[in-house]
């Protein structure tokens, strides 16, 4: 097994926000214009009309492009938090096995998402107390670089 490390984040890397992690976040107020210059077309609108699809239309091609996704690939976006993105990812990121280092609530809920629906699969999951840490683990199966 691994030695455990001990690891400290540096209080010059800590957000100054505080509000750092799962919950609400802070809007910019450009944001905020951006969503009002399209709000006669858009808010109160269905997701099956023309407005609503043209602009899920231009975000999804702008991020594809962002990120030189390959021909073929799609982007995905989802409303629901991180419910619905462990499931789109369980979905489309985990083949034949994977390996999960958990350290909270958060990783956690993906290694439980990807064990029910992945029941068939080779999934290792090593838990880990918030602000310890350890190394991942080559075995039959599941090889590291």
């Amino acid at each position: 097994m691994a030695p455990i490390l001990d690891i400290k984040i540096p209080a010059e890397l800590l957000p100054t926000d505080g509000r750092f992690g799962a919950g609400p976040s802070k809007v910019r107020p450009e944001q905020l214009q951006a969503l009002l210059a399209k709000s006669k077309n858009i808010l109160g609108t269905s997701h099956r009309q023309a407005p609503v699809k043209n602009e899920v239309a231009e975000m999804r091609a702008g991020l594809a492009e962002m990120f030189s996704i390959p021909t073929g690939y799609e982007v995905v976006i989802g409303n629901g938090g991180t419910t619905a993105f462990w499931e789109i990812a369980t979905f489309g990121l985990i083949r034949d096995r994977a390996q999960f280092l958990t350290f909270g609530e958060f990783g956690a809920k993906f290694a439980k998402c990807a064990i029910l629906k992945k029941k068939r699969r080779m999934i290792t999951i090593f838990n880990q107390r918030f602000g310890k840490t350890r190394q991942l683990t080559s075995f039959i199966g599941l090889v590291y670089n």
